[in-house]
């Protein structure tokens, strides 16, 4: 009787042993389930990452420790211009070469609108917001000048590009100085757009403003206008192409107009009564040599038209200079967006000139990066 109650006890002890080993893997498996589904994530989110490179994160630590990310804002203009191009290739840039710093686009009117839309930000807003501005909203917003209410402390932080020129062109070869220009039907971008206020000056230097037809339309539909005869003339731009960014070349949004195109100067005497005209918008005169551009058999006076990447004075010193880094170091990528890419290698030249902008224009932490690069900018 001993020895049967003794394998029982046996019996049963190893019962409890091996009931109490499957509910240890019962419980060990259910604690491991999470594990293999978190080890999955971060091999998608690698592979989502590595297509789309310009949302992805800084994956270094050390990075990550010694600077926190840093989003901005970048308002830019209407699309279909070299400009429009360019906001969006510095974002791109930044948002795959920068360890910390981020950048996102949002489109707008232009440079007036960009200014006015930095009045309504508050002072937190401004320390990350940057915009385009071209050099007559600049000088608009600087003076108080309409349709701004007061004077603006905008500053400017690296030129977008090496000057964009303009002037009025056409397909009549009738046209041939601004005094046949009057009555005629001319083609401007939108109010408020940097080259409509262009167009605006130049008319208003020449003195006809008010004795021309103006037509307000978008860049791209410009060339069809002129093929088509519902424009005599249009604003047309020359800008820094080439394969080097450094010969005069017509823009590519007037590639489309295949008749002669007949171009009218705008000379230095015209740029001297400018600021008295136009209510203190300053752009210099620069002569386009004969036979640089088809049908162009006479030097080619032009207005020289800079834009620049603007800021308030509230903006993180720290983001001015790496924007002025970013595109002097990686000026050369560039090109690969726009034609007009291709000369954001010479900005140097033009930051040398102070033509139009002097070292007081400039954002304080910009103006940080160029002492240190030995850009001596002429005050």
């Amino acid at each position: 009787m001993k020895r049967i109650t003794g394998i029982v006890v046996v019996v049963l002890v190893l019962a409890l042993v091996a009931f109490g080993c499957s509910s240890t893997q019962k419980t060990t498996s259910k604690t491991q389930a999470p594990t293999s589904s978190t080890s999955t994530a971060p091999a998608s989110t690698k592979a989502s990452s590595t297509a789309k490179p310009t949302s992805q994160a800084p994956t270094s630590s050390a990075t990550s420790t010694a600077h926190a990310p840093v989003s901005v804002s970048l308002l830019s203009t209407r699309s279909g211009s070299g400009a429009y191009a360019l906001a969006y290739a510095l974002a791109d840039i930044v948002n795959k070469n920068h360890p910390w710093m981020k950048i996102t686009v949002t489109d707008t009117f232009g440079g007036q609108d960009n200014l006015k839309q930095m009045v309504s930000k508050s002072p937190k807003e401004r320390e990350t917001t940057i915009f385009l501005q071209d050099d007559g909203a600049y000088f608009d917003a600087l003076a108080g000048n309409p349709p701004f209410n007061a004077k603006l402390p905008t500053k400017a932080i690296n030129h977008v590009y090496y000057p964009q020129t303009d002037t009025f062109a056409g397909v009549d070869k009738n046209i041939k100085t601004y005094k046949d220009m009057i009555g005629k039907k001319v083609a401007l971008a939108q109010v408020g757009h940097g080259l409509a206020i262009v167009g605006e000056d130049i008319l208003k230097s020449w003195g006809i403003i008010d004795q021309v037809k103006i037509v307000r339309m978008n860049l791209p539909d410009m060339a069809q206008a002129l093929m088509s005869g519902s424009v005599d003339l249009a604003l047309v731009q020359i800008v820094t192409g080439g394969e080097n960014g450094d010969k005069w070349v017509l823009s590519s949004d007037f590639v489309q107009v295949t008749k002669p195109l007949y171009y009218i100067s705008w000379t230095q005497e015209f740029a001297e009564k400018q600021p008295a005209v136009t209510g203190g918008h300053n752009r210099p005169s620069i002569t386009i040599p004969a036979g640089t551009l088809a049908n162009q058999p006479e030097p080619l006076g032009v207005m020289s038209v800079m834009l620049n990447y603007g800021a308030f004075p509230e903006l993180n010193p720290e983001i001015a200079y790496e924007i002025a880094k970013i595109t002097t170091e990686k000026a050369a990528l560039f090109g690969d967006y726009h034609m007009l890419g291709r000369s954001v290698k010479h900005i140097p030249n033009v930051l040398k000139t102070g033509k139009p902008l002097g070292r007081d224009a400039f954002s304080p932490g910009a103006l940080k990066y160029f002492d240190e690069k030995g850009i001596v900018i002429p005050k």
